[in-house]
Formats: structure tokens, C-alpha cells, sequence
């Protein structure tokens, strides 16, 4: 992991994965 990486990118990555994240435990817990 090194700083050659697009601070944007990065950023929507992480958001990307938090809100499949948050979907998956809001079955997990509803079902």
C-alpha cells in the first residue's frame, strides 16, 4: 500500500465496500 494511489479512488472504494457492507448486514440481521 503506497502513496502512488489516488486519494479518490481510494475514497470511493472504501465507501463502495462500506455500503455492500451495511446491505449485507442489514439482511444478515433482518433474515
Amino acid at each position: 500500500m503506497g502513496l502512488g494511489f489516488d486519494i479518490s479512488e481510494l475514497t470511493t472504494d472504501q465507501m463502495l465496500g462500506g455500503l455492500v457492507e451495511g446491505l449485507i448486514l442489514a439482511v444478515l440481521l433482518l433474515f
